[in-house]
């Protein structure tokens, strides 16, 4: 959260065009919406996974190993939208 913040208030002082400022803003809600999101899919796994288990389901079975697909990505999502305290490090981009 403090990177998209930092991000935001960067562009609001160096006093850029609003657009610019929009822009940022825009690419900044879309990384809060994708985190939730996906971490919310990765829970959902987990409990789908408890589910499928908890039902008979066997640990190699294929509806389980497409959840765990699923949690799978959410880890590599992690790791490839890393945020230190200063900055955020994989921001998406795109031309308008």
């Amino acid at each position: 959260m403090a990177p998209k913040l930092l991000a935001k208030s960067l562009a609001m002082s160096a006093k850029l065009p609003a657009r610019e400022v929009f822009r940022v803003r825009a690419v900044l809600a879309q990384i809060g919406w994708l985190e939730t999101s996906v971490s919310d899919a990765a829970a959902q796994a987990v409990f789908n996974v408890e589910l499928l288990l908890r039902s008979g389901a066997s640990e190699s079975s294929v509806a389980i190993d497409n959840q765990l697909e699923v949690f799978r990505a959410y880890e590599l999502g992690l790791l490839a939208s890393w945020q230190t305290p200063d900055e955020v490090i994989c921001v998406p981009s795109f031309r308008a």
